[in-house]
């Protein structure tokens, strides 16, 4: 059995710590490229979150920040919530997450990447069938580096109802030879959930540098399957707005993208992207 009874389920809400989260000065800075001109923008790190629970006395002194679970989960909330990744749907369902049956769980640190694939295979599975689960997110605070991440990836692709596939291959100027890896999951009515990787380094797309690593994985499939490609997505899922906030929403999003991803990282940041990784040419 891969299950730990250090693994942690998080059914908070962002909005709980707001006075804590007011306080983020944030220190991480991205710069994107489109079209010549350069663009940069601010990030909220690790670090800063760190910071803040320690300021307000969430965390004692000598206490890691990944080592308390539920801070973990809440930073991480936040940073979708606030617009980290790029999707304001993503900043709306974030902020709503009992609403829209986001589930995270904290996974402790297991060490091989297959003891890490076999615990999150377990619980995702555990995760499926309930009606009212419709996102599930497997945080793994201990996982930081992007090649290890990448071997938690494709050792979930060994796994019977995954499938891990290659989306394409990049050179990069400061990391070399890269490869964009596709994590997805068999789920109800013959379709395939993409899953979102999420993590705290490069080379991943700057809308997945989150403060901690995560996989966000659609439980269910949309309320209108497709009948092309089967495919499930996180913006598959229906929010309760009117037509124009939808529209207004959807142009942000694009407009937001486009500035923290760039042209160096557009391929980066598809839906169908999971994690980006050396090749062995380039490690």
């Amino acid at each position: 059995m891969s299950r730990h009874t250090d693994d942690y389920r998080w059914d908070g809400e962002v909005a709980s710590l707001e006075y804590v989260f007011a306080r983020i000065d944030r220190s991480g800075r991205y710069r994107s490229l489109i079209d010549g001109v350069e663009r940069e923008f601010a990030v909220t790190t690790s670090t800063d979150y760190e910071k803040v629970f320690r300021a307000s006395g969430h965390l004692k002194a000598g206490e890691a920040l990944r080592s308390a679970p539920e801070l973990v989960a809440a930073a991480q909330a936040h940073w979708h919530a606030e617009g980290g990744n790029g999707c304001r749907f993503a900043m709306y369902l974030s902020e709503n997450r009992r609403a829209f049956g986001w589930e995270s769980w904290v996974l402790a640190e297991r060490g091989d990447p297959v003891a890490y694939a076999l615990a999150v295979d377990e619980r995702v599975r555990a995760c499926l069938e309930p009606a009212e689960v419709d996102v599930i997110s497997i945080l793994l605070p201990h996982v930081e580096d992007p090649g290890r991440f990448g071997d938690v990836v494709r050792a979930l692709g060994d796994l019977e109802s995954w499938n891990v596939s290659t989306q394409g291959e990049e050179t990069d100027a400061s990391h070399g030879d890269l490869q964009l890896l596709g994590l997805s999951l068999a789920i109800e009515l013959e379709h395939w959930s993409e899953v979102l990787g999420f993590g705290p380094a490069a080379p991943l797309a700057y809308t997945r540098r989150a403060p901690f690593t995560e996989l966000a994985i659609r439980a269910k499939p949309p309320k209108r399957p497709r009948v092309s490609n089967h495919r499930a997505y996180m913006a598959d899922i229906e929010v309760d707005v009117d037509r124009d906030t939808m529209a207004a929403w959807w142009r942000e999003t694009e407009q937001r993208r486009a500035e923290r991803l760039g042209d160096e990282h557009d391929a980066r940041g598809k839906a169908r992207v999971t994690t980006v990784v050396q090749n062995e040419a380039g490690a």
